[in-house]
């Protein structure tokens, strides 16, 4: 659990440092990005992207656009 805490001290400064030199925009995309590549061959072994699909993909667009709206 003190290590937890600990990696989580470090990526909160981390994220913090990094915000001087990109934009707030860069980083999350990088966040993104590494976080996709890190999941990537977890979803490659239980099915791919096709295991992904959704009954109801417009409410996923909705649920998203809400979010983006309120926090801006």
């Amino acid at each position: 659990m003190a290590g937890w805490l600990a990696c989580m001290a470090v990526m909160v400064i981390a994220g913090r440092e990094t915000t001087r030199a990109l934009s707030v925009f860069q980083v999350m995309e990088l966040r993104s990005l590494i976080g996709l590549a890190m999941l990537f061959p977890l979803i490659q072994a239980n099915g791919g992207v096709l295991a992904m699909r959704t009954q109801h993909p417009w409410q996923h667009v909705g649920r998203n656009l809400r979010r983006f709206a309120i926090d801006g």
